[in-house]
């Protein structure tokens, strides 16, 4: 069993693997138990070239994570640095804030929540408050032509979007 968020393509995937930032696979594992046992991270390589990476970080009651927060995205960051190599564009609920220590190990990435001052991407739901915790990063390869939050309620987040072409 995997937890994850789902990559959608137009494009057609060449290859897709994921790998663990928490833990190992185990089998029989039940919904709702350890549920961080299963923390990975999604990535599919496209025909054109492009790499889309999506993660679900730890959830944890401060948007600026704890000590097993920055433990996770320190190795998400070594594996998404190793994938560097082409146009890149990570997203997902991370769960974090961008001013997050843990947010750290991804710097080399444009954060487009932050640079669009998001304040939010909770619609309410669920929680209530400024947690901009969403996040769509891209590497220098990729040139971004439009950035949205947009506010139809379609979960407990709001949806992202980004025109994305190779720089």
């Amino acid at each position: 069993m995997e937890l994850g968020n789902l990559i959608l393509s137009r494009i057609p995937f060449i290859e897709t693997f994921s790998e663990f930032v928490n833990g190992e696979y185990h089998d029989n594992t039940i919904l709702g138990e350890k549920v961080g046992n299963n923390l990975n991270i999604q990535i599919a390589k496209l025909e054109n070239g492009f790499t889309v990476v999506n993660h679900h970080g730890f959830w944890r009651p401060d948007p600026m994570g704890d000590d097993d927060t920055i433990k996770a995205f320190t190795k998400v960051g070594q594996i998404v640095r190793r994938l560097d190599n082409g146009p890149l564009v990570m997203c997902g609920d991370l769960n974090i804030i961008h001013d997050s220590p843990a947010m750290r190990p991804l710097d080399f990435l444009r954060d487009l929540t932050h640079d669009h001052n998001i304040k939010t991407t909770l619609s309410g739901l669920k929680y209530d408050g400024e947690v901009a915790c969403d996040h769509i990063l891209v590497n220098e390869r990729v040139k971004v032509y439009d950035f949205k939050i947009h506010p139809d309620l379609v979960s407990d987040h709001l949806a992202l979007s980004a025109n994305v072409e190779v720089a």
